[in-house]
């Protein structure tokens, strides 16, 4: 009885590391979810920065065509002329024009699918009984016991 105690003990024990390992790795608010979480942050705090930027560069053309001066240079780029002014013709073709970048609006990352809490205790319970059965293994051969030999402890009803 005092050797059923022992493995229970160890078993129990066992379990509730297990579990705490388990959990703080792989369960919800664990190591990895967190982590990817991190990532995930990250790469939305890029996106929304680069709005931003975006947003303040549109913002600023915005308030240059609004002037007297930005209007007559657009007037001019497309072509039209203020009488009593020369007009130059300059070659556009080596010129870089404004090119705006379509952000692409691509599925979310999704998080690291965190364990449930029961599927971190059916993983702790499970390594718990395999490491107490080899513990309960490593006892019995210790000892020299066979398993074929009959427990004289043990008495059987004929």
């Amino acid at each position: 009885m005092k050797k059923a105690r022992k493995y229970l003990f160890i078993f129990l024990f066992l379990s509730f590391c297990l579990y705490l390992l388990v959990s703080g790795i792989f369960g919800q608010g664990g190591y990895l979810y967190n982590r990817s979480l991190r990532n995930i942050l990250q790469s939305l705090q890029y996106r929304a920065d680069k709005l931003q930027s975006d947003i303040q560069v549109l913002q600023q053309k915005s308030d240059e065509i609004a002037t007297e001066d930005g209007l007559r240079n657009t007037a001019l780029n497309l072509g039209y002329y203020i009488e009593g002014d020369s007009v130059y013709v300059f070659s556009t073709s080596g010129l870089q024009t404004d090119t705006y970048e379509y952000v692409r609006v691509e599925e979310e990352e999704q998080p690291f699918r965190a364990f449930s809490k029961g599927m971190c205790i059916l993983v702790s319970v499970s390594a718990s009984m395999i490491i107490t059965a080899l513990v309960w293994f490593a006892d019995t051969v210790k000892k020299g016991r066979s398993f074929d030999e009959d427990d004289e402890s043990i008495s059987y009803p004929e």
